[in-house]
């Protein structure tokens, strides 16, 4: 096993670099040479990404038409609370989060956002330990339901960070310690784990060797998700959405930790649909400034980005976030996809028969929007007119 750490920020990193170059020292990983077809694409931020009600979202399809265009380059995976399944559940998901120990605690249930731990972890998720759990067995596993050749798992550094052991359970891969301890920052260790052929058990725990697994947990630890890489020159899809997320709360993430994942991740497309869950909290102007906040990052760092005008709901106040989002599209050069210009408002997804409930699409639109979002990457998806529901 083989694990590389990188001081965010570090004089001389190229990870300090940004557009192609930081796609290219970071999918150097997996010889990725043409960024256009193999790219590495940030999906965020809200519910109408990350699935809010039923299965009503586009990321799925989306995935899927990717993948049958390019193939598959791998996946981020956020470990957030929702995602603590059994193994029983395993055939639902590409991959899923099992646990190996107690004493773990979930970010998101952190609700000062003032906290350290919610501030500097990516996306307000990740699990951590404060040092009060069990010396050894205390740990998190992963099980990863396709083939991959590296995990680049990321975690929080900070003054009194302590250590963790990194395994894969059944194969004699051997403990690699990593130490958390030193300069508050976003860190990730890159580990030589695989898995060389597809499951043969979905929903058991046969897959459970191939797993990452997080073990012997000492001292005060945050880990916040990993980027599984299958070695294929092929689209990577980062998903740094959540259900009922509020663009309000996703720029409270420090700066600095945004700006890191991007570059760590090689980022080089955004789909970045946010505010359906700010229309009742936020004034079009507030919402403006937090636009400018979120996307100033993307420009930063030269990634090609489609800002959404989401699909209208029932109230009338989303009507009004139109030109907030037209203007930031403006001030950093970024594409629009305008959502009810291109499908109709909301009177027409209604009378199509297209929505799920008063706010989400159903299956049959996300299916046609995953489509669309898949041909403006990489212009190759393969039209399927879906099954209305």
């Amino acid at each position: 096993m083989t694990i590389n750490k990188l001081m965010a920020g570090a004089k001389g990193d190229p990870l300090n670099s940004t557009g192609a170059d930081v796609a290219n020292a970071v999918n150097g990983l997996i010889d990725v040479v043409d960024l256009q077809t193999s790219p590495t694409v940030l999906i965020g931020i809200d519910s109408l990404t990350a699935g809010g009600a039923g299965a009503s979202s586009y990321n799925t399809f989306f995935q899927n038409y990717m993948r049958g265009a390019k193939g598959f380059g791998g996946l981020y995976l956020p470990f957030a609370a929702y995602m603590q399944f059994t193994p029983e559940q395993y055939q639902y998901s590409l991959c899923s989060v099992y646990s190996v120990g107690s004493g773990r605690k979930w970010v998101d249930d952190v609700a000062d956002w003032s906290d350290e731990r919610r501030v500097n972890a990516v996306n307000g998720l990740g699990f951590y330990y404060d040092g009060t759990q069990a010396a050894t067995g205390s740990g998190f596993g992963v099980n990863i339901g396709f083939k991959y050749t590296k995990i680049r798992l990321f975690y929080r550094q900070h003054p009194a960070g302590g250590t963790f052991k990194i395994d894969q359970p059944t194969f004699g891969q051997s403990y690699a310690l990593v130490d958390t301890a030193g300069v508050e920052s976003l860190q990730y260790v890159d580990v030589d784990l695989y898995r060389d052929e597809a499951p043969t058990a979905p929903g058991t725990d046969a897959n459970i060797g191939y797993n990452l697994r997080i073990i012997d947990v000492a001292g005060d630890v945050q880990v916040h998700g990993c980027l599984i890489l299958t070695g294929d020159k092929a689209p990577i899809i980062v998903n740094d959405a959540r259900s009922g997320r509020l663009l309000s709360d996703y720029i409270k993430v420090s700066a600095t930790v945004r700006d890191d994942f991007i570059k760590h991740c090689g980022v080089t497309h955004a789909i970045f649909n946010a505010g359906t869950n700010d229309a009742l909290t936020s004034t079009p102007e507030q919402f403006e400034a937090d636009m400018v906040s979120a996307c100033q990052i993307l420009k930063d760092n030269s990634i090609d980005t489609h800002i959404v005008i989401p699909n209208l709901n029932n109230l009338d106040s989303t009507i009004q976030y139109r030109q907030n989002y037209l203007n930031v599209a403006a001030q950093f050069g970024f594409k629009v996809y305008d959502t009810p210009t291109l499908w109709g408002d909301h009177a027409d997804f209604v009378s199509k028969g297209w929505m799920f409930d008063a706010t989400h699409p159903n299956d049959y639109f996300t299916k046609l929007l995953g489509q669309s979002y898949s041909n403006l990457i990489v212009n190759s998806a393969k039209y399927e007119e879906p099954t209305l529901l």
